[in-house]
């Protein structure tokens, strides 16, 4: 599979009993503790969808250990479930496998991962894949 660990990503926790604050639809990772901070701090409102101040009693908290990116082996395009250009973050090997086959990607046989359009090329031209 062609997936690339992300350091250790940050998340914004709730101040009242630590679990990680989400906009309804997912859990944003942030790369750096200023980038976390900056959206607890309500500069991500209108970019993140939510209201101001949604996530005003939350603290940056780092994971302790890095999510894997699944990525494309022909692209390099990241996994993105919804199509709205957010890569998705996995905690395992298998749980990045698992999602990622239900989603039209494709697996070669040396277990390098495929999106849609590459399968579609890659079909079109003659290529095998295997799922």
């Amino acid at each position: 599979m062609s997936s690339s660990a992300v350091e250790n990503c940050w998340i914004l926790a709730y101040d009242s009993d630590g679990t990680q604050a989400d906009n309804g639809e997912f859990v944003p990772h942030f790369t750096t503790e200023a980038e976390a901070r900056k959206r607890a701090d309500g500069a991500w409102a209108a970019e993140g969808g939510v209201a101001p101040g949604y996530f005003a009693y939350t603290t940056p908290r780092q994971l302790d250990q890095p999510c894997l990116i699944v990525k494309c082996g022909c692209c390099g395009k990241a996994y993105d479930e919804e199509g709205e250009g957010r890569s998705v973050h996995f905690e395992t090997v298998e749980d990045a496998r698992a999602v990622v086959a239900e989603d039209e990607w494709t697996v070669l046989e040396d277990g390098t991962y495929r999106c849609e359009p590459c399968t579609v090329a890659a079909e079109l031209s003659g290529e095998a894949a295997s799922r």
